[in-house]
């Protein structure tokens, strides 16, 4: 068994860390352009991975009221 090949919990969870703030950016440019639908997917990635976000979710919830679903932007926020 090699250690680099299985890296420790420690390890994992820093490499993991970006990953939400990265698919919250991703979302905002998405909305940006005019995709609000991909931006919703970034989005919920994001919430799903780190559900403490607090722009994720807002970000979430602005994208859904855009997309006329405002039982869900409701329950984001």
């Amino acid at each position: 068994k090699h250690d680099a090949l299985h890296p420790d919990a420690r390890l994992r969870t820093r490499l993991a860390q970006p990953a939400p703030q990265a698919n919250y950016h991703a979302g905002l440019r998405y909305f940006e352009r005019g995709q609000p639908a991909i931006a919703l997917l970034h989005e919920e990635r994001a919430v799903s991975l780190q559900p403490d976000l607090t722009p994720a979710r807002r970000a979430l919830a602005y994208i859904a009221g855009s997309l006329g679903d405002w039982p869900r932007a409701e329950r984001e926020l």
